[in-house]
């Protein structure tokens, strides 16, 4: 009864979640609102992922889905960088059941026609001119796209200077292994990078490195190619040594490009 309450609630009070829209209204939600307690306990970073979900499924007026995801996964290094330990471990808890909430989606296109395609969330433009939904297809290469970025950032957290970044990255790496990498040109860029660090003198960054490799190991017989992950449609950007190679931000670096976010805020 008082889960019905508060979903009565909450679907009664979400069209005054967003009054701005765009771009604008998904970085200050991700600012305020998910990133402070995403990282705060494990439960809190199960609890922001299934609140997006809800937010997502009840149709909300003014979120995009698509720009919150997009926000989100843009630029991961430089939340992971800012991380301590134990909120980089809640960091991806909350990834891998973000994640898995996309893997869902893109299973099939009848799953994306009932919960997707039918939602604004999936509007290809907040205009009340425009209505149209990104199609199965869109979804699937924007997906594509979200996983090339996240390698991307995930391989500067490894190839780092800043030992706290290697480590933060690790662990959250390791707690995505059900969500990522999922393509077996990703895996094979990120064993590349753990291999080194398997050598590295610090002791406890050689046993994150250790680890993973061996989750690695188990996920492979799983993993897809890149042609099936994309389920058959044509890509731009191939997976390959440009798009894994990023030279890593040093201190200043890191805090320069977290300014530029405050500042477009």
């Amino acid at each position: 009864e008082r889960h019905k309450l508060v979903m009565a609630r909450l679907k009664s009070s979400c069209k005054d979640w967003f009054i701005r829209k765009g771009a604008d209204a998904m970085n200050h939600f991700l600012q305020y609102c998910i990133f402070p307690r995403c990282v705060f306990s494990p439960a809190d970073a199960l609890y922001c992922a299934k609140f997006v979900q809800h937010t997502h499924s009840q149709g909300t007026p003014g979120f995009s889905t698509l720009l919150y995801y997009d926000k989100l996964l843009r630029d991961l290094s430089i939340h992971i960088f800012s991380c301590t330990e134990r909120q980089a471990a809640n960091l991806g808890r909350f990834l891998n059941a973000l994640l898995g909430v996309v893997g869902h989606w893109k299973q099939e296109e009848k799953i994306y026609m009932e919960e997707c395609a039918k939602l604004p969330g999936f509007s290809v433009s907040l205009s009340k001119d425009n209505q149209r939904k990104a199609t199965f297809e869109d979804y699937v290469k924007v997906v594509f796209k979200w996983y090339c970025k996240m390698l991307k950032s995930l391989n500067s957290c490894l190839e780092s200077a800043e030992y706290m970044e290697v480590r933060n990255g690790l662990h959250v790496l390791t707690r995505i292994s059900e969500v990522f990498p999922k393509m077996k040109k990703v895996c094979d860029h990120l064993e590349r990078r753990v291999a080194k660090i398997k050598v590295d003198p610090r002791r406890d960054l050689q046993m994150l490195a250790s680890n993973y490799h061996t989750v690695l190991q188990k996920i492979k017989p799983m993993l897809q190619t890149q042609e099936e992950f994309c389920m058959g449609f044509l890509v731009r950007g191939l997976i390959g040594p440009d798009t894994a190679g990023a030279k890593p931000l040093d201190k200043a670096d890191k805090a320069k490009e977290k300014d530029k976010d405050k500042d477009k805020d």
